[in-house]
Protein backbone atom coordinates (compact mmCIF):
# COMPACT_ATOMS: atom_id res chain seq x y z
CA UNK A 1 0.00 0.00 0.00
CA UNK A 2 1.30 3.48 -0.82
CA UNK A 3 2.28 5.30 2.36
CA UNK A 4 0.13 8.43 2.71
CA UNK A 5 1.95 11.74 3.20
CA UNK A 6 2.05 13.17 6.71
CA UNK A 7 3.89 16.40 5.85
CA UNK A 8 3.50 19.09 3.21
CA UNK A 9 7.20 19.15 2.42
CA UNK A 10 10.40 17.20 3.11
CA UNK A 11 13.55 19.37 3.03
CA UNK A 12 16.79 17.70 1.99
CA UNK A 13 19.80 19.03 3.86
CA UNK A 14 23.25 18.22 5.13
CA UNK A 15 22.71 18.85 8.82
CA UNK A 16 25.28 20.95 10.70
CA UNK A 17 27.61 20.88 7.68
CA UNK A 18 25.39 23.44 5.93
CA UNK A 19 27.38 26.35 7.35
CA UNK A 20 26.40 29.09 4.93
CA UNK A 21 24.65 30.13 1.75
CA UNK A 22 22.34 27.49 0.36
CA UNK A 23 22.30 25.64 3.67
CA UNK A 24 21.07 28.75 5.46
CA UNK A 25 18.39 29.22 2.82
CA UNK A 26 17.24 25.61 3.26
CA UNK A 27 16.84 26.07 7.00
CA UNK A 28 15.08 29.42 6.61
CA UNK A 29 12.70 27.98 4.05
CA UNK A 30 11.70 25.15 6.38
CA UNK A 31 11.32 27.53 9.33
CA UNK A 32 9.06 29.80 7.28
CA UNK A 33 6.79 26.94 6.24
CA UNK A 34 6.58 25.80 9.86
CA UNK A 35 5.52 29.31 10.87
CA UNK A 36 2.83 29.36 8.21
CA UNK A 37 1.59 25.89 9.12
CA UNK A 38 3.14 24.27 12.22
CA UNK A 39 4.21 20.70 11.64
CA UNK A 40 3.89 20.99 7.85
CA UNK A 41 7.57 20.35 7.13
CA UNK A 42 10.15 17.70 7.94
CA UNK A 43 13.89 17.53 7.32
CA UNK A 44 16.08 14.70 6.03
CA UNK A 45 19.81 14.92 6.65
CA UNK A 46 21.95 13.44 3.89
CA UNK A 47 25.55 13.04 5.00
CA UNK A 48 28.22 10.38 5.19
CA UNK A 49 26.77 9.03 8.42
CA UNK A 50 23.11 9.90 7.82
CA UNK A 51 20.55 9.04 5.17
CA UNK A 52 20.62 5.34 4.39
CA UNK A 53 18.62 4.11 1.40
CA UNK A 54 15.75 2.68 3.47
CA UNK A 55 15.53 5.83 5.54
CA UNK A 56 15.41 7.97 2.40
CA UNK A 57 12.63 5.82 0.92
CA UNK A 58 10.50 6.11 4.06
CA UNK A 59 11.11 9.82 4.50
CA UNK A 60 10.18 10.60 0.88
CA UNK A 61 6.93 8.66 1.30
CA UNK A 62 6.00 10.72 4.37
CA UNK A 63 5.68 14.02 2.47
CA UNK A 64 3.66 15.48 -0.39
CA UNK A 65 6.70 17.33 -1.79
CA UNK A 66 10.47 16.87 -1.71
CA UNK A 67 12.34 20.18 -1.66
CA UNK A 68 15.95 20.15 -2.80
CA UNK A 69 18.29 23.16 -2.91
CA UNK A 70 21.35 23.07 -5.18
CA UNK A 71 24.27 23.29 -4.76
CA UNK A 72 25.03 22.28 -1.16
CA UNK A 73 28.78 22.02 -0.78
CA UNK A 74 28.57 19.39 1.95
CA UNK A 75 26.96 16.99 -0.56
CA UNK A 76 30.13 16.69 -2.65
CA UNK A 77 30.98 13.33 -1.09
CA UNK A 78 27.41 12.04 -0.84
CA UNK A 79 25.88 13.38 -4.04
CA UNK A 80 24.26 10.01 -4.75
CA UNK A 81 21.97 10.37 -1.73
CA UNK A 82 20.02 13.46 -2.82
CA UNK A 83 19.80 11.95 -6.29
CA UNK A 84 18.31 8.79 -4.76
CA UNK A 85 15.85 10.97 -2.86
CA UNK A 86 14.72 12.66 -6.08
CA UNK A 87 14.45 9.30 -7.84
CA UNK A 88 12.39 7.86 -5.00
CA UNK A 89 10.14 10.92 -5.12
CA UNK A 90 9.35 10.21 -8.75
CA UNK A 91 8.77 6.52 -8.05
CA UNK A 92 6.46 7.33 -5.15
CA UNK A 93 4.61 9.98 -7.17
CA UNK A 94 5.58 12.83 -4.86
CA UNK A 95 6.14 16.42 -5.91
CA UNK A 96 9.74 17.38 -6.69
CA UNK A 97 10.71 21.00 -6.07
CA UNK A 98 14.24 22.01 -7.13
CA UNK A 99 15.69 25.38 -6.20
CA UNK A 100 18.94 26.26 -7.98
CA UNK A 101 20.95 29.16 -6.57
CA UNK A 102 23.30 31.60 -8.28
CA UNK A 103 26.89 31.90 -7.08
CA UNK A 104 28.87 35.15 -7.11
CA UNK A 105 32.32 36.22 -6.09
CA UNK A 106 32.27 38.07 -2.82
CA UNK A 107 34.75 39.69 -0.46
CA UNK A 108 32.72 38.75 2.57
CA UNK A 109 34.12 36.51 5.24
CA UNK A 110 32.26 33.43 6.45
CA UNK A 111 31.34 35.38 9.61
CA UNK A 112 29.84 38.18 7.52
CA UNK A 113 27.96 35.57 5.58
CA UNK A 114 26.41 34.01 8.66
CA UNK A 115 25.43 37.40 10.07
CA UNK A 116 23.62 38.43 6.91
CA UNK A 117 21.98 35.10 6.18
CA UNK A 118 18.73 36.03 7.86
CA UNK A 119 18.46 39.08 5.61
CA UNK A 120 19.65 37.69 2.32
CA UNK A 121 19.03 33.94 2.64
CA UNK A 122 21.75 32.90 0.15
CA UNK A 123 25.27 34.12 0.70
CA UNK A 124 28.48 32.62 -0.73
CA UNK A 125 31.83 34.06 0.23
CA UNK A 126 34.32 31.82 -1.54
CA UNK A 127 32.58 30.33 -4.56
CA UNK A 128 33.70 30.75 -8.18
CA UNK A 129 31.64 32.82 -10.56
CA UNK A 130 28.59 31.16 -12.05
CA UNK A 131 25.66 32.12 -14.25
CA UNK A 132 23.88 35.24 -13.03
CA UNK A 133 20.44 33.71 -13.10
CA UNK A 134 18.89 31.11 -10.90
CA UNK A 135 15.81 29.10 -11.57
CA UNK A 136 13.01 27.72 -9.52
CA UNK A 137 11.60 24.61 -11.09
CA UNK A 138 8.52 22.92 -9.77
CA UNK A 139 7.60 19.55 -11.18
CA UNK A 140 4.77 17.30 -10.21
CA UNK A 141 4.12 13.90 -11.66
CA UNK A 142 0.44 14.63 -12.27
CA UNK A 143 0.22 18.43 -12.53
CA UNK A 144 2.47 20.73 -14.55
CA UNK A 145 3.99 23.73 -12.80
CA UNK A 146 5.63 26.79 -14.40
CA UNK A 147 9.34 27.54 -14.37
CA UNK A 148 10.26 31.04 -13.29
CA UNK A 149 13.57 32.74 -14.15
CA UNK A 150 14.96 34.80 -11.30
CA UNK A 151 17.65 37.45 -11.64
CA UNK A 152 18.64 38.07 -8.02
CA UNK A 153 18.77 36.58 -4.56
CA UNK A 154 15.82 38.68 -3.29
CA UNK A 155 13.81 37.30 -6.20
CA UNK A 156 14.55 33.81 -4.97
CA UNK A 157 13.10 34.78 -1.60
CA UNK A 158 9.99 36.16 -3.31
CA UNK A 159 9.63 32.95 -5.28
CA UNK A 160 10.06 30.98 -2.09
CA UNK A 161 7.15 32.91 -0.58
CA UNK A 162 5.00 31.81 -3.51
CA UNK A 163 6.17 28.25 -3.00
CA UNK A 164 5.31 28.48 0.68
CA UNK A 165 1.80 29.69 0.00
CA UNK A 166 1.25 26.75 -2.34
CA UNK A 167 2.80 24.25 0.07
CA UNK A 168 0.70 25.54 2.95
CA UNK A 169 -2.47 25.43 0.83
CA UNK A 170 -3.16 29.08 1.72
CA UNK A 171 -4.87 28.04 4.95
CA UNK A 172 -7.40 30.58 6.25
CA UNK A 173 -6.16 32.77 9.08
CA UNK A 174 -7.71 31.67 12.38
CA UNK A 175 -8.12 33.39 15.71
CA UNK A 176 -5.80 32.25 18.47
CA UNK A 177 -7.54 29.67 20.57
CA UNK A 178 -7.28 26.07 19.40
CA UNK A 179 -3.60 25.04 19.55
CA UNK A 180 -2.13 24.09 16.17
CA UNK A 181 -1.19 20.59 17.33
CA UNK A 182 -4.83 19.87 18.18
CA UNK A 183 -6.05 21.06 14.81
CA UNK A 184 -3.45 18.79 13.24
CA UNK A 185 -4.57 15.89 15.44
CA UNK A 186 -8.12 16.32 14.09
CA UNK A 187 -6.97 16.38 10.47
CA UNK A 188 -7.70 12.76 9.44
CA UNK A 189 -10.08 10.49 11.28
CA UNK A 190 -12.90 7.96 11.39
CA UNK A 191 -15.98 7.42 13.56
CA UNK A 192 -15.98 4.33 15.78
CA UNK A 193 -19.75 3.99 15.93
CA UNK A 194 -21.21 1.17 18.02
CA UNK A 195 -18.27 0.73 20.39
CA UNK A 196 -20.03 2.23 23.43
CA UNK A 197 -23.35 0.59 22.57
CA UNK A 198 -21.77 -2.86 22.70
CA UNK A 199 -18.11 -3.32 23.69
CA UNK A 200 -18.09 -6.57 21.71
CA UNK A 201 -18.43 -4.46 18.55
CA UNK A 202 -15.23 -2.55 19.30
CA UNK A 203 -13.00 -2.37 16.22
CA UNK A 204 -10.22 -4.97 16.25
CA UNK A 205 -6.91 -3.67 17.52
CA UNK A 206 -5.31 -4.80 14.27
CA UNK A 207 -7.65 -2.56 12.26
CA UNK A 208 -7.03 0.41 14.54
CA UNK A 209 -3.28 -0.13 14.25
CA UNK A 210 -3.52 -0.47 10.46
CA UNK A 211 -5.43 2.80 10.18
CA UNK A 212 -3.00 4.59 12.48
CA UNK A 213 -0.03 3.41 10.44
CA UNK A 214 -1.81 4.54 7.28
CA UNK A 215 -1.93 8.09 8.62
CA UNK A 216 -5.22 8.50 10.48
CA UNK A 217 -4.86 10.66 13.58
CA UNK A 218 -8.30 10.93 15.15
CA UNK A 219 -11.13 8.70 16.33
CA UNK A 220 -14.57 10.19 16.98
CA UNK A 221 -16.24 8.11 19.69
CA UNK A 222 -20.06 8.45 19.66
CA UNK A 223 -21.55 8.02 23.15
CA UNK A 224 -25.34 7.55 22.91
CA UNK A 225 -26.99 10.23 25.04
CA UNK A 226 -29.78 7.87 26.09
CA UNK A 227 -27.17 5.58 27.69
CA UNK A 228 -25.51 8.15 29.97
CA UNK A 229 -28.46 10.27 31.14
CA UNK A 230 -30.18 9.47 34.48
CA UNK A 231 -33.65 9.95 33.00
CA UNK A 232 -33.12 7.13 30.53
CA UNK A 233 -30.62 4.76 32.21
CA UNK A 234 -29.93 3.37 35.67
CA UNK A 235 -26.79 4.28 37.59
CA UNK A 236 -25.40 0.79 37.00
CA UNK A 237 -26.02 1.10 33.26
CA UNK A 238 -24.39 4.53 33.15
CA UNK A 239 -21.36 3.32 35.12
CA UNK A 240 -20.98 0.41 32.70
CA UNK A 241 -21.00 2.75 29.68
CA UNK A 242 -18.48 5.05 31.34
CA UNK A 243 -16.17 2.09 31.94
CA UNK A 244 -16.41 1.30 28.24
CA UNK A 245 -15.55 4.90 27.39
CA UNK A 246 -12.56 4.73 29.72
CA UNK A 247 -11.34 1.46 28.19
CA UNK A 248 -11.74 2.85 24.68
CA UNK A 249 -9.73 5.95 25.57
CA UNK A 250 -6.92 3.82 26.99
CA UNK A 251 -6.77 1.72 23.83
CA UNK A 252 -6.92 4.64 21.39
CA UNK A 253 -4.46 6.91 23.19
CA UNK A 254 -1.98 4.04 23.49
CA UNK A 255 -2.12 3.68 19.70
CA UNK A 256 -1.38 7.38 19.24
CA UNK A 257 -4.85 8.65 18.32
CA UNK A 258 -6.53 11.83 19.43
CA UNK A 259 -10.13 11.17 20.50
CA UNK A 260 -13.27 13.28 20.47
CA UNK A 261 -16.03 12.19 22.84
CA UNK A 262 -19.30 12.82 21.01
CA UNK A 263 -22.52 13.04 23.02
CA UNK A 264 -24.68 11.45 20.35
CA UNK A 265 -28.34 12.39 20.57
CA UNK A 266 -30.84 9.52 20.52
CA UNK A 267 -34.57 8.92 20.16
CA UNK A 268 -35.53 9.48 23.81
CA UNK A 269 -33.33 12.53 24.31
CA UNK A 270 -34.46 14.13 21.05
CA UNK A 271 -38.09 13.95 22.17
CA UNK A 272 -37.19 15.46 25.54
CA UNK A 273 -35.12 18.18 23.87
CA UNK A 274 -38.14 19.34 21.85
CA UNK A 275 -40.78 18.99 24.58
CA UNK A 276 -38.86 20.04 27.69
CA UNK A 277 -35.75 22.16 26.95
CA UNK A 278 -34.87 22.83 30.63
CA UNK A 279 -35.14 19.12 31.37
CA UNK A 280 -32.93 18.34 28.37
CA UNK A 281 -30.32 20.85 29.56
CA UNK A 282 -30.26 19.20 32.98
CA UNK A 283 -29.69 15.80 31.36
CA UNK A 284 -26.90 17.13 29.12
CA UNK A 285 -25.14 18.66 32.13
CA UNK A 286 -25.48 15.41 34.06
CA UNK A 287 -24.06 13.42 31.15
CA UNK A 288 -21.11 15.77 30.73
CA UNK A 289 -20.39 15.79 34.46
CA UNK A 290 -20.00 12.02 34.29
CA UNK A 291 -18.04 12.03 31.02
CA UNK A 292 -15.73 14.78 32.31
CA UNK A 293 -14.74 12.60 35.27
CA UNK A 294 -13.44 10.04 32.79
CA UNK A 295 -11.81 12.56 30.46
CA UNK A 296 -9.98 14.29 33.32
CA UNK A 297 -7.76 11.20 33.65
CA UNK A 298 -6.25 11.82 30.22
CA UNK A 299 -4.24 14.61 28.54
CA UNK A 300 -6.44 17.53 27.53
CA UNK A 301 -4.48 17.96 24.31
CA UNK A 302 -5.50 14.48 23.13
CA UNK A 303 -9.14 14.13 24.24
CA UNK A 304 -11.81 16.58 23.07
CA UNK A 305 -15.47 17.15 23.97
CA UNK A 306 -18.20 17.35 21.33
CA UNK A 307 -21.19 18.95 23.02
CA UNK A 308 -24.08 17.33 21.14
CA UNK A 309 -24.42 15.61 17.80
CA UNK A 310 -27.03 17.02 15.37
CA UNK A 311 -29.34 18.91 17.76
CA UNK A 312 -32.94 18.39 16.64
CA UNK A 313 -34.34 21.74 17.78
CA UNK A 314 -34.66 25.12 16.10
CA UNK A 315 -31.61 27.32 15.60
CA UNK A 316 -32.58 29.98 18.15
CA UNK A 317 -33.10 27.45 20.93
CA UNK A 318 -29.79 25.71 20.27
CA UNK A 319 -27.86 28.98 20.00
CA UNK A 320 -28.83 29.85 23.57
CA UNK A 321 -28.33 26.33 24.87
CA UNK A 322 -24.92 25.84 23.33
CA UNK A 323 -23.51 28.89 25.09
CA UNK A 324 -24.81 27.68 28.45
CA UNK A 325 -23.64 24.12 27.89
CA UNK A 326 -20.18 25.16 26.65
CA UNK A 327 -19.70 27.38 29.69
CA UNK A 328 -20.70 24.51 31.99
CA UNK A 329 -18.31 22.04 30.32
CA UNK A 330 -15.51 24.61 30.33
CA UNK A 331 -15.70 24.72 34.13
CA UNK A 332 -15.29 20.93 34.21
CA UNK A 333 -12.58 20.76 31.52
CA UNK A 334 -10.71 24.09 31.54
CA UNK A 335 -8.09 23.16 28.91
CA UNK A 336 -10.09 20.82 26.68
CA UNK A 337 -10.91 21.76 23.10
CA UNK A 338 -14.68 21.76 22.56
CA UNK A 339 -16.46 20.79 19.34
CA UNK A 340 -19.92 21.95 18.31
CA UNK A 341 -22.02 22.74 15.28
CA UNK A 342 -25.37 24.00 14.01
CA UNK A 343 -28.82 22.42 13.84
CA UNK A 344 -30.42 20.82 10.76
CA UNK A 345 -28.13 17.78 10.70
CA UNK A 346 -25.13 20.13 11.01
CA UNK A 347 -25.27 20.86 7.30
CA UNK A 348 -22.77 23.25 5.75
CA UNK A 349 -25.58 25.57 4.68
CA UNK A 350 -26.80 25.74 8.31
CA UNK A 351 -23.48 27.07 9.62
CA UNK A 352 -24.04 30.67 8.40
CA UNK A 353 -26.98 30.89 10.81
CA UNK A 354 -24.83 29.80 13.75
CA UNK A 355 -22.90 32.41 15.75
CA UNK A 356 -19.50 31.28 17.07
CA UNK A 357 -19.00 31.07 20.81
CA UNK A 358 -16.98 33.59 22.78
CA UNK A 359 -14.76 30.72 23.91
CA UNK A 360 -11.83 30.63 21.42
CA UNK A 361 -10.85 27.00 22.13
CA UNK A 362 -13.66 25.55 19.99
CA UNK A 363 -13.70 23.65 16.68
CA UNK A 364 -16.86 23.86 14.58
CA UNK A 365 -18.20 20.64 13.07
CA UNK A 366 -20.31 20.12 9.99
CA UNK A 367 -21.67 16.93 8.44
CA UNK A 368 -21.78 16.25 4.72
CA UNK A 369 -23.87 13.71 2.81
CA UNK A 370 -24.90 15.64 -0.31
CA UNK A 371 -26.39 14.73 -2.64
CA UNK A 372 -28.38 12.47 -0.32
CA UNK A 373 -29.87 10.51 -3.20
CA UNK A 374 -26.34 9.35 -4.01
CA UNK A 375 -24.84 8.85 -0.52
CA UNK A 376 -27.92 7.13 0.93
CA UNK A 377 -29.08 5.06 -2.05
CA UNK A 378 -30.21 1.52 -1.20
CA UNK A 379 -31.29 2.89 2.20
CA UNK A 380 -31.83 0.23 4.88
CA UNK A 381 -35.41 1.38 5.57
CA UNK A 382 -37.70 -0.12 2.93
CA UNK A 383 -40.26 2.64 3.51
CA UNK A 384 -37.74 5.27 2.40
CA UNK A 385 -37.85 6.28 -1.29
CA UNK A 386 -34.04 6.08 -1.26
CA UNK A 387 -34.33 2.32 -0.74
CA UNK A 388 -35.39 2.00 -4.39
CA UNK A 389 -32.43 3.98 -5.75
CA UNK A 390 -29.58 1.62 -6.62
CA UNK A 391 -26.60 2.08 -8.91
CA UNK A 392 -26.77 5.90 -9.17
CA UNK A 393 -23.33 7.12 -10.30
CA UNK A 394 -21.45 10.20 -9.20
CA UNK A 395 -21.32 12.84 -10.54
CA UNK A 396 -24.99 12.74 -11.52
CA UNK A 397 -25.52 13.82 -15.14
CA UNK A 398 -28.69 13.66 -17.22
CA UNK A 399 -26.80 12.31 -20.24
CA UNK A 400 -25.17 9.46 -18.29
CA UNK A 401 -26.58 6.13 -19.60
CA UNK A 402 -26.61 4.73 -16.06
CA UNK A 403 -28.71 7.64 -14.83
CA UNK A 404 -31.07 7.26 -17.76
CA UNK A 405 -31.41 3.53 -17.10
CA UNK A 406 -32.15 4.11 -13.41
CA UNK A 407 -34.82 6.69 -14.26
CA UNK A 408 -36.48 4.20 -16.61
CA UNK A 409 -36.44 1.52 -13.89
CA UNK A 410 -38.00 3.82 -11.28
CA UNK A 411 -40.66 4.89 -13.77
CA UNK A 412 -41.49 1.26 -14.59
CA UNK A 413 -41.67 0.37 -10.88
CA UNK A 414 -43.95 3.37 -10.22
CA UNK A 415 -41.59 4.98 -7.70
CA UNK A 416 -42.39 8.69 -8.24
CA UNK A 417 -40.79 9.90 -4.98
CA UNK A 418 -37.49 8.16 -5.70
CA UNK A 419 -37.57 9.42 -9.29
CA UNK A 420 -38.19 12.98 -8.11
CA UNK A 421 -35.18 12.76 -5.78
CA UNK A 422 -32.96 11.66 -8.65
CA UNK A 423 -34.28 14.45 -10.88
CA UNK A 424 -33.72 17.11 -8.21
CA UNK A 425 -30.06 16.06 -8.01
CA UNK A 426 -29.50 16.70 -11.75
CA UNK A 427 -27.18 18.35 -12.48
CA UNK A 428 -25.06 17.85 -9.40
CA UNK A 429 -23.90 21.11 -7.82
CA UNK A 430 -20.43 19.79 -7.04
CA UNK A 431 -18.82 19.27 -3.64
CA UNK A 432 -17.28 22.74 -3.56
CA UNK A 433 -20.66 24.39 -4.08
CA UNK A 434 -22.31 22.30 -1.37
CA UNK A 435 -19.57 23.19 1.14
CA UNK A 436 -19.03 26.83 0.16
CA UNK A 437 -21.44 28.21 2.83
CA UNK A 438 -19.18 26.78 5.54
CA UNK A 439 -16.07 28.18 3.85
CA UNK A 440 -17.74 31.62 3.69
CA UNK A 441 -18.62 31.36 7.39
CA UNK A 442 -15.00 30.56 8.20
CA UNK A 443 -13.76 33.54 6.19
CA UNK A 444 -16.11 35.73 8.22
CA UNK A 445 -15.35 34.37 11.70
CA UNK A 446 -11.86 32.80 11.36
CA UNK A 447 -12.77 29.68 13.34
CA UNK A 448 -11.46 26.13 12.67
CA UNK A 449 -13.80 23.67 10.94
CA UNK A 450 -13.96 19.90 10.74
CA UNK A 451 -16.21 17.69 8.60
CA UNK A 452 -16.63 15.05 11.27
CA UNK A 453 -19.26 13.00 9.45
CA UNK A 454 -19.36 12.12 5.76
CA UNK A 455 -19.68 8.89 3.84
CA UNK A 456 -21.51 6.77 1.26
CA UNK A 457 -23.58 3.66 1.91
CA UNK A 458 -21.80 0.74 0.27
CA UNK A 459 -24.93 -1.30 -0.48
CA UNK A 460 -26.09 0.53 -3.59
CA UNK A 461 -23.48 3.02 -4.77
CA UNK A 462 -21.16 2.05 -7.65
CA UNK A 463 -17.74 1.48 -6.14
CA UNK A 464 -15.84 3.84 -8.44
CA UNK A 465 -18.41 6.60 -7.80
CA UNK A 466 -18.13 6.12 -4.03
CA UNK A 467 -14.36 6.41 -4.21
CA UNK A 468 -14.64 9.50 -6.41
CA UNK A 469 -17.01 11.21 -3.97
CA UNK A 470 -14.89 10.39 -0.92
CA UNK A 471 -11.75 11.64 -2.63
CA UNK A 472 -13.54 14.84 -3.60
CA UNK A 473 -14.67 15.57 -0.04
CA UNK A 474 -11.26 15.12 1.55
CA UNK A 475 -9.54 17.00 -1.29
CA UNK A 476 -11.81 19.97 -0.59
CA UNK A 477 -11.13 19.65 3.15
CA UNK A 478 -7.38 19.68 2.54
CA UNK A 479 -7.74 22.70 0.27
CA UNK A 480 -9.55 24.56 3.07
CA UNK A 481 -7.25 23.12 5.77
CA UNK A 482 -10.22 21.48 7.50
CA UNK A 483 -10.06 18.24 9.38
CA UNK A 484 -12.24 15.29 8.37
CA UNK A 485 -13.66 12.22 10.09
CA UNK A 486 -15.21 9.52 7.92
CA UNK A 487 -18.51 7.91 8.90
CA UNK A 488 -17.77 5.17 9.85
CA UNK A 489 -15.45 2.22 10.42
CA UNK A 490 -17.06 -1.19 9.96
CA UNK A 491 -20.78 -0.93 9.25
CA UNK A 492 -22.88 0.21 6.27
CA UNK A 493 -20.72 3.21 5.44
CA UNK A 494 -17.55 1.57 6.76
CA UNK A 495 -14.05 1.90 5.38
CA UNK A 496 -13.25 -1.67 6.44
CA UNK A 497 -13.78 -4.60 4.08
CA UNK A 498 -16.69 -6.69 5.38
CA UNK A 499 -15.01 -9.95 4.35
CA UNK A 500 -11.43 -9.46 5.55
CA UNK A 501 -12.13 -7.02 8.37
CA UNK A 502 -9.16 -5.00 7.17
CA UNK A 503 -9.18 -1.47 5.82
CA UNK A 504 -10.31 -1.16 2.22
CA UNK A 505 -7.12 0.04 0.57
CA UNK A 506 -8.90 1.85 -2.23
CA UNK A 507 -11.06 3.75 0.25
CA UNK A 508 -7.99 4.73 2.26
CA UNK A 509 -6.24 5.94 -0.87
CA UNK A 510 -9.30 7.98 -1.80
CA UNK A 511 -9.56 9.52 1.66
CA UNK A 512 -5.85 10.28 1.97
CA UNK A 513 -5.49 11.65 -1.55
CA UNK A 514 -3.07 8.99 -2.77
CA UNK A 515 -5.26 7.36 -5.47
Amino acid sequence: MTEPPRYRALFLGAGPRMHCGVGQFTRLLQETIDKLEPGAGAALTLAQTDGRIGEIWRAVGSAESVVCNFPIVAWKRVIARPLFALLFARLRRRNVILIQHEWRRSQRTPADCRQSATRQAVCVSDAPAAPRSASLLQHRSRVDHPMARLSSIPAIIAAASILLSVAARACPALIEGVPADRIKALSRGVNADGWIVDPRSAPPRGLLLELRKAGLTHIRLPVPADFVMPRFATKAEIDSRLQTVDAALKTLLALGYAVSIDLHSGQHFNALHKDDPPGAMAEMKSAWTALARVMQRYPSDRVFAELLNEPEVDAAQWQGEVRELAGFIRQLLPQTTLITGPVNWQRADSLPGFAPLDDPNVVYAIHFYDPMVFTHQAHWDRSEPLHDVVGLPYPIRADDPKVQQLREQLTALDRPKALAMVDRAIPDRGIDKWLEPAAAWQRQYSRPIIINEFGVLKAGAPRDSRLRWLAGVTAYARQQCWGWTHWEMSQGFGLADVVTGKADRDVLRALLGTR
